[in-house]
């Protein structure tokens, strides 16, 4: 005779109860059908929550085969992890070449910050999901002594509970998933840790196709890079047309080019260009400005620190060098770098290694280096400003681009671009420029090239009331009107018995007018300027600037 679980129950309580001669059959029975529906309302609530969960994935498959673009893939993934599990922020961690655990992709709150983070083989909860292949439920962060607080310390984002599951790819961890603080109650359960690894799974999968399209999709990119350069860069001109069919043949090239010309040329434009013209468009841009950075803190932004490092690095960081590892790093102004940033440059160059300020660890990076100056390398080279050396490693490709007064014909093309660019943004109506306003900025000796007619553009932009900007709009270095004639300021060459004035007096007068244009509003200063917002402090104090 088969019996069940209940039954077997049933008979057991009958015996105790009847012994008792306390039996209430009755009683007993009502018990015995609550206790039993209990279980089977249990069941349901259990194959209920199944479906969801199987319900979700299918979903997430079904997404996760939407896209083959890795960026989106991985906004895509995370969005996904954090609304299924209800988690409050989420990333995703895969090991680097040198063994560092990067933080490729993240959302949540600060996610912008934590993407910028690294840790070292081991380190951390997902250092040991990684080194371990195992998934780990954490109820109380603060109480596991595998947990990295420093993170949760440096981004003012305390940790509460999380779940890490490794990312495998033939059996191989390649990284993890991490999801931190459940919304809905006070710690994340094994229920999560099983959805998240089973979603590990098309995760991985996922990455690995999205990686190989990419690679089959980067030589048709490649194809059309030369024909989109073309479209990038506005002008016509024969110096123009020099300077494209240089980036061109040196784009493909996995060599140092150094950039020249007076400020306000484009030096970043053609950087990018040269960028997104390589076999690494695919990979990063950096962009660092070397003389906006403070001397004591340029190191550590090109070269990351270790924690402990100084006093605020509670965790270690990764430096410009390394943010770039695969990509292109634009140094621009590396004539203002110090002599010592030259030597730990130059030595990257030469050997492809970074140390972290504060570590001995030599850390591999496969970086392409672009650098920009609009000084005379070779005259500061005399004067002691600059290694010798160093120049002759930047100077395997020189582009040196014109002023604007050299291809005029392209300031026609450049007004109208950066019109188009105003109105859209200005929520204007204006369709061009007339000829006797476009005579006065052919007319005009632009000492401060491309970025001067831009801010020229701009502030017609703001004056003009009809539907064309016309000479009555430009400024009145432009127009030729006279300091008397015009309540503007003006910026003054020359003293009173036609001395030149110093280079300082010449910035002191343009920071002068920046400001009151802007009616002293310092960001927007800023804007025009194209400077900081420390280094045009530093100005003011310096040129003891006070608003009146």
């Amino acid at each position: 005779m088969n019996v069940t679980k209940c039954d077997i129950i049933f008979q057991c309580c009958k015996l105790v109860l009847e012994s008792a001669g306390q039996l209430d059959m009755m009683e007993f029975s009502i018990v015995l059908c609550t206790w039993r529906n209990q279980r089977r309302t249990n069941k349901d609530s259990e194959m209920l929550t199944n479906i969801k969960r199987l319900n979700q994935l299918i979903e997430i498959n079904r997404d996760l085969s939407s896209t083959l673009n890795h960026d989106k893939l991985l906004d895509l993934i995370l969005t996904r992890i954090t609304q299924s599990i209800d988690a409050e922020a989420s990333s995703i961690i895969l090991m680097d070449d040198d063994d560092r655990l990067t933080f490729i992709s993240a959302i949540g709150e600060m996610h912008e910050e934590i993407k910028k983070m690294s840790l070292r083989r081991g380190e951390g909860i997902a250092g040991w999901v990684i080194e371990n292949g195992k998934p780990v439920l954490v109820e109380k962060a603060e109480e596991d002594s595998r947990f990295h607080e420093d993170i949760s310390k440096e981004l003012s984002f305390p940790t509460r509970s999380m779940i890490c599951v490794p990312l495998k790819l033939d059996n191989r961890t390649v990284g993890a998933i991490e999801v931190i603080n459940s919304r809905s109650k006070s710690f994340f359960d094994q229920e999560d840790m099983d959805f998240l690894t089973e979603f590990s799974h098309q995760v991985a999968i996922a990455l690995r196709n999205a990686k190989i399209f990419g690679k089959i999709n980067n030589e048709v990119d490649e194809l059309k890079s030369i024909f989109d350069l073309k479209h990038e860069i506005i002008g016509s001109s024969k110096a123009l047309n020099q300077i494209l069919r240089l980036v061109q043949k040196v784009a493909p090239k996995d060599i140092i080019v150094l950039i020249t010309g007076k400020s306000g040329t484009g030096k970043e434009m053609i950087a990018r260009a040269i960028h997104e013209s390589s076999p690494r468009r695919h990979n990063v841009f950096v962009s660092v400005n070397c003389a906006a950075i403070p001397e004591e803190l340029l190191e550590s932004e090109l070269f990351g620190h270790e924690r402990g490092a100084f006093t605020g690095a509670v965790t270690s960081r990764k430096g410009k060098f390394e943010q770039a590892n695969g990509g292109t790093l634009f140094l621009d102004e590396i004539g203002d770098m110090s002599l010592r940033a030259q030597a730990k440059v130059l030595r990257v160059i030469q050997d492809q290694i970074v140390q972290h300020v504060g570590g001995n660890r030599e850390i591999k990076v496969n970086t392409r280096i672009v650098a920009a100056t609009n000084k005379d390398l070779i005259f500061e080279i005399r004067e002691g400003n600059f290694r010798e050396d160093l120049y002759y490693r930047l100077n395997e490709i020189t582009v040196e681009l014109p002023p604007l007064e050299e291809r005029r014909e392209d300031i026609g093309p450049l007004a109208e671009h950066f019109i188009k660019i105003f109105d859209k943004s200005m929520n204007k109506n204006i369709s061009g420029i007339s000829r006797k306003a476009l005579q006065r900025l052919y007319s005009h000796s632009w000492p401060g090239n491309v970025r001067e007619l831009k801010n020229i553009i701009k502030r017609a932009m703001v004056f003009a009331d009809g539907e064309m900007i016309d000479e009555d709009d430009l400024s009145p270095e432009v127009t030729g009107i006279t300091h008397e004639e015009s309540d503007e300021p003006v910026i003054e060459f020359f003293d009173a018995e036609g001395v030149p004035v110093s280079l300082s007096q010449i910035e002191k007068d343009h920071i002068e007018r920046a400001l009151i244009y802007t009616g002293w509003n310092k960001k927007r200063a800023c804007e025009i300027l194209e400077i900081n917002r420390p280094r045009l402090d530093r100005k003011l104090k310096t040129y003891n600037i006070n608003r009146e």
